[in-house]
């Protein structure tokens, strides 16, 4: 069950201000009637949304040895139903779209749940932590094209324009210029792509602050920027880093965790939940990511 202060914040902020992106009445090339219009400037509340993982963890252990921290073993691809539970669970909380966490698989299953709820938005996010770095490239694109096949036949499939929109889960695992093959690749094939690279607190350096030097060389290949997690201390720092640079900033909140071993981010009751609120209304941000939705892996609820 969600926190009522999350309901009531996250509905008030998206009723009030959110509600701008309008049903669209043409049909694209392939038949499938769009959804949502989306630009960087609609007012959307997005909410990192896994998979979940496998019950049988023994392939995230042959590169995470030190395990999974989650509450409760999860199984892979829930399906249908339980998928148009979250979503419908999620709209009700005046949230306008998940990004799904993919690994380098399809957001399928979501896409088919969240066509069932008008407006409600479903992005894929490529994560890439399970996959060997000689292969990091190759799944990138074949999921890049895979999930762009998928999303062609789904009304719920987020896109700017007529550019399908991905979030990625540490970008930085490819070089710059491996994501401009992607890009390429994809558009070769007749998709176009809205890449939303996340900054997070591995891409700090010592002093806690952006290395700006080191994420500069990605800012061709990203549309948007946002953060995993919380802003906290270099919350204005993002935000000044991203306007100097041109790049629409998607913003960063997380709830918390409740219990011990759930990671490094005290929820602090509603407290931290509530201060990330009230720093996004203040700087004006347009696209709200919050992490996360795993509540019964991670007890962020």
């Amino acid at each position: 069950m969600k926190q009522p202060f999350f309901l009531a914040l996250v509905a008030l902020w998206s009723f009030g201000i959110g509600a701008v992106a309008q049903p669209q009445s043409d049909s694209t090339s392939n038949g499938v009637q769009p959804g949502r219009i989306i630009t960087p400037d609609s007012k959307l509340v997005w909410v990192h949304c896994m998979m979940c993982f496998p019950n049988d963890t023994t392939e995230y252990a042959r590169y995470h040895p030190q395990g999974y921290p989650a509450a409760y073993p999860l199984m892979m691809g829930p399906g249908v139903q339980s998928a148009l539970a979250d979503v419908k669970a999620a709209k009700a909380a005046g949230v306008d779209g998940f990004d799904v966490d993919v690994f380098v698989d399809t957001a399928g299953y979501y896409w088919s749940a969240a066509d069932e709820v008008p407006g409600f938005l479903i992005a894929p996010c490529l994560d890439l932590s399970t996959v060997p770095a000689n292969e990091k490239e190759a799944a990138a694109l074949k999921a890049v094209l895979s999930n762009c096949k998928e999303a062609s036949k789904h009304v719920s499939a987020a896109k700017v324009g007529d550019a399908f929109v991905f979030f990625t889960y540490d970008h930085r695992s490819l070089a710059p210029e491996a994501w401009g093959r992607i890009r390429d690749a994809a558009a070769a094939q007749g998709y176009k792509t809205y890449f939303v690279g996340d900054i997070n607190f591995g891409d700090l350096n010592a002093r806690g602050v952006v290395p700006a030097t080191e994420i500069d060389p990605y800012l061709p290949v990203l549309d948007a920027v946002y953060l995993f997690g919380v802003g906290g201390r270099i919350w204005n720092d993002v935000i000044a880093y991203c306007h100097s640079a041109g790049k629409v900033f998607g913003g960063g909140m997380m709830p918390g965790y409740f219990r011990l071993g759930g990671g490094n981010i005290d929820a602090r009751g509603t407290a931290l939940y509530r201060k990330s609120w009230n720093e996004h209304l203040a700087a004006g941000i347009s696209w709200v990511c919050v992490s996360t939705w795993n509540d019964f892996a991670e007890n962020s609820d």
